[in-house]
């Protein structure tokens, strides 16, 4: 199956789903079954960097304040 849409992700602040909306309708009135079925798509391609399970956040730079000034050039 081919589908011409972007594979389902997460990021801090953007978020793609996809759902399976499905309607059953039986005879009567409100004897119909529906349910919203969350589905994951994703691209097949397989990943080869290897995440790391524990990532370490670099230290913090003590720079002065005249660092991030770009008006003072030495």
């Amino acid at each position: 199956m081919t589908l011409r849409c972007p594979p389902t992700f997460k990021l801090g602040n953007l978020c793609i789903n996809y759902y399976l909306h499905l309607k059953i309708p039986f005879s009567g009135i409100g004897n119909s079954l529906r349910a919203d079925l969350p589905i994951t798509i994703s691209s097949g391609i397989v990943s080869m960097v290897k995440i790391a399970a524990n990532l370490v956040t670099p230290p913090t730079l003590d720079l002065p304040p005249a660092y991030w000034d770009e008006g003072v050039r030495p």
